[in-house]
């Protein structure tokens, strides 16, 4: 087949038309529940489960932090393994306390956790922790 500009244009339209329905297709996929996307199994939950504390010991407010008058809120991001540990862990968000940010790294790397779930299977997932530093005495998460 010759290639002129009028077949051009018709292939190009009908590729635009076969990505236009390729999107709707997987939109309405994503839009249906769980079930009719894929057959459920039993005893098997469907979704996805964030890892969930199971073993912590309370932050500790550095003495030093304390006498500086230094306060604020510190969110981890922790990558939690199949086994509820701790792989690694990073400052998401920071109190803008080097001390502050430090003692709640290394609070939430001595914590266990059970491990995050995907159809019921463990999974090493992300999870999002908040550590509070207040003067008032209102430490934790």
């Amino acid at each position: 087949m010759p290639w002129n500009r009028d077949s051009i244009k018709r292939t190009a339209a009908a590729c635009a038309a076969l990505l236009a329905c390729a999107t709707a297709a997987a939109s309405t996929d994503a839009r249906l529940p769980a079930p009719a996307r894929e057959r459920s199994l039993p005893g098997i939950s469907q979704g996805k489960f964030p890892p969930v504390v199971s073993k912590s010991r309370p932050p500790i407010y550095p003495a030093e932090a304390r006498q500086l008058g230094q306060q604020g809120r510190v969110m981890v991001r922790a990558l939690v393994d199949t086994q509820g540990q701790v792989a690694y862990a990073e400052i998401k968000e920071s109190s803008g306390h080097p001390l502050l940010d430090q003692a709640a790294l290394a609070t939430v790397r001595s914590w266990s956790f059970t491990p995050g779930t995907r159809n019921g299977v463990p999974e090493a997932m992300w999870a999002r922790i908040p550590i509070n530093y207040a003067l008032d005495g209102r430490v934790g998460k």
